[in-house]
Formats: structure tokens, sequence, C-alpha cells
């Protein structure tokens, strides 16, 4: 379920009791707006690139990544772009080259079994 800062806050109560297991991401065009508003109350958000490249997207990144939110970038169509996100973990981007994005991802992540921990071994 996606929400934006066009929505009330409002809406994420009775989203997050009547459809529990579905994953919230607010789309926003405000890192503050996201903080205040949202930050509290869903899984992660979606994001313009030109904010998460800036420094203060730099902070939301690292913030998101301690409260163990996601991140998804939008619109992102250049490649080093692309291997920017994909270093920064975004878990997907919206792009009119989708095919590109695949490829950099498989460039940049390990297959998911290479993924094991040696905790796991």
């Amino acid at each position: 379920m996606i929400c934006s800062t066009d929505f009330q806050p409002k809406f994420i109560a009775p989203a997050s009791t009547i459809l529990p297991f579905l994953p919230r991401y607010a789309i926003t065009m405000s890192i503050p707006e996201a903080r205040t508003y949202f930050f509290k109350h869903v899984h992660g958000f979606s994001v313009r690139y030109e904010y998460l490249a800036s420094a203060e997207g730099e902070r939301f990144r690292k913030e998101c990544a301690a409260a163990g939110k996601g991140l998804c970038c939008w619109t992102v169509n250049g490649r080093e772009e692309m291997r920017n996100c994909a270093r920064w973990g975004v878990k997907s981007v919206i792009s009119d080259k989708p095919e590109v994005w695949r490829e950099i991802k498989r460039e940049v992540s390990p297959p998911s079994h290479m993924n094991v921990k040696e905790a796991d071994i």
C-alpha cells in the first residue's frame, strides 16, 4: 500500500488495522514531511532520486537503514544514478529503462545464495 503526503496521515491507523500484513510505503516529495508524518508509521518510502542524492537525502537514507525502512526511488534512468541507488540499498526504482536497473542490480548485488552469514554455516 502506498500513500502520499496528499492524503491525511490519519489514513495510516485504519490501514494498519484493516491490512496489518500489507507493507505501507509513503510516496514523498518532502523528506521533512516524511519524517514528521510518516516515519513511525510506514515500512518505507518512495522518494525522488534528486532528494535522496542530496546531503539531507544521505541523512534520511541512514535514518531509514538504521530503522529498517525500505527505500524506493523515482525516476531513475541513468546508469550511474542506478548504481548509486543499488549502493544505497534502494529496493526498487521507477525507470523508463527497467532492464538496465535489473542489470545494475545483478552487478552490485551478489546472488541470494551468496548472502549466507557465517552464523548460518
